[in-house]
């Protein structure tokens, strides 16, 4: 096991634009995979008469951590993410993330995603730590324009292994605790700065130091991305509630999450659009437990966060039928062909692969980011 100390550091951005949905099994050769290690999480330790077993309790504070990405020449670093441990001033350890999951940094240069929504004893919060597997590391590097499998080494020449990249919070960057009052804490893995890339070697060779950079309050704002199984909605507040359960993740529940929603709201449900309160109203329909997934603003001094894009059921890629995101690259009579592709099966766990081809079928839908319900 190694291990790596945080730095603060300038992110840059970059953007993946377009989704395909594949409404159609599809069957891939050649494509890479991998799915979540269990990991040996921190014990949780609580104070006072703060129980974090329990969410309600309204002696504990809430704090919600987002995962992102500084952008970088790497097409897919795929790895598993096995704990996020928080330590208090006094000593206090808290583990963060309930489960270990899968996480592709590459995927994340303009967006942040919600990794979890965690009950933690109040107080002042000054290291952390996370735990990264690469023993089932996926890992894509461009090459000539095209993406293809590197090898991970650490410093030393040896495969990585777990890492335990070491967080530490500055006097200023403190992270408050307190009861009733949600704190947001952003974590940037930057892969620029993590990553020398040898395109000397066959296969490519990367090596990886890992460098985190933790902000409480981001300068740079991205859109928020938070996924996760239905509650409950609620019209009159315009608002509705999710499981948190981030990276395609098919189980387990990393918190709860209210997300408001307003007349500038877009809903695609099912491959339907919607908007407003039409949207709500359509969401309201849907059974507890529907798959979900909003894009939106976190408004952190009232502590809301406003959805302007929702999808839901089968217009989330992998619920119940299998997808494709990536770039569409060009098209030969009936075969379409996507670039840059992350595959999310209706069963099983998202992987990248460079090139993919699909079929033209009735049963296939092709729609542009942000655009809910437009088909291409």
């Amino acid at each position: 096991m190694t291990s790596s100390t945080l730095f603060r550091a300038p992110r840059a951005l970059g953007f993946y634009a377009l989704i395909l949905l594949a409404f159609c099994s599809l069957t891939l050769a050649g494509c890479g995979g991998g799915g979540s290690s269990g990991g040996a999480p921190a014990p949780v330790a609580g104070a006072g008469t703060c129980d974090v077993s329990d969410p309600t309790d309204p002696d504990c504070g809430t704090l919600f951590i987002g995962l992102t990405d500084a952008d970088g020449d790497l097409t897919s670093y795929a790895v598993d993410v096995l704990s996020l441990s928080l330590t208090r001033a006094d000593g206090t350890r808290v583990e963060a993330l309930p489960a270990s999951t899968r996480v592709d940094f590459a995927q994340y240069t303009e967006l942040t995603e919600f990794l979890t929504g965690v009950t933690v004893p109040p107080g002042v919060y000054v290291a952390g730590s996370i735990r990264l597997d690469y023993d089932t590391a996926d890992v894509f590097v461009e090459v000539g324009g095209e993406s293809v499998p590197a090898d991970v080494e650490d410093t030393e020449g040896d495969p990585p292994g777990i890492v335990d990249v070491q967080v530490r919070l500055e006097d200023r960057d403190k992270l408050l605790i307190v009861p009733g009052r949600p704190q947001w804490l952003e974590v940037d893995f930057d892969l620029a700065a993590s990553n020398s890339v040898d395109l000397g070697t066959s296969p490519p060779t990367v090596v990886a130091q890992p460098l985190l950079v933790a902000e409480i309050d981001p300068v740079e704002e991205k859109t928020k991305r938070a996924r996760g199984p239905l509650v409950d909605v609620d019209t009159a507040e315009s608002t509705y509630t999710i499981l948190i359960r981030p990276f395609h993740r098919r189980i387990g529940e990393f918190g709860r999450l209210e997300i408001t929603t307003n007349d500038e709201t877009s809903f695609e449900i099912d491959g339907s659009p919607f908007g407003g309160d039409d949207g709500l109203a359509a969401l309201a329909d849907l059974d507890a437990g529907t798959p979900t997934v909003a894009l939106g603003t976190l408004n952190r001094v009232d502590w809301e966060f406003t959805a302007s894009e929702v999808y839901a059921g089968t217009s989330v890629p992998g619920a119940g039928l299998d997808a494709v995101r990536g770039h569409v690259i060009a098209r030969s009579g009936d075969i379409l062909t996507v670039k840059g592709a992350t595959v999310v099966p209706s069963e099983g766990t998202a992987f990248f692969n460079d090139v993919v081809t699909i079929p033209l079928t009735e049963d296939l839908r092709v729609v542009k980011a942000g655009r809910p319900g437009e088909l291409v």
